[in-house]
């Protein structure tokens, strides 16, 4: 008689996931934020930026409107920043009390009502 072969756990237990979501926030959100695209918000239009040894589009210009952004810069970047904000929402997932301030800094509740407010990011990028 064949052994059943085991059916993984789609859902890893708070004690897997949580020591691993710290650990990620950790190492880059406090000792590599220059990894990170920030986002801001000025006079309601959400901007974007980076560092320029990483993101070299805001050598010349430091600040730009997220969609426009989104709209010129290469597929690779719009995916980096696609996978940097599921990142995010991973890094705050079930109740996550050790992250969830440091990415409130990042992205404060009002940036985050900008963002889903946003007519021309919902028409373009978001699939909501």
């Amino acid at each position: 008689m064949d052994s059943p072969t085991p059916t993984p756990n789609p859902t890893p237990s708070p004690t897997q996931v949580r020591p691993n979501q710290w650990r990620v926030c950790r190492l880059l959100c406090e000792q590599s934020p220059e990894l990170l695209l920030k986002l801001s918000l000025r006079n309601g239009r959400v901007m974007v930026s980076g560092d320029p040894r990483f993101f070299p589009m805001f050598a010349e210009v430091a600040e730009h409107e997220l969609c426009a952004w989104l709209d010129s810069t290469a597929p690779e970047n719009a995916a980096y920043f696609e996978r940097l904000m599921a990142l995010y929402a991973v890094l705050v997932r079930g109740r996550n009390l050790k992250n969830t301030p440091k990415i409130s800094a990042l992205l404060p509740y009002d940036l985050c009502f900008a963002i889903i407010t946003d007519r021309n990011l919902h028409r373009n990028h978001l699939d909501v």
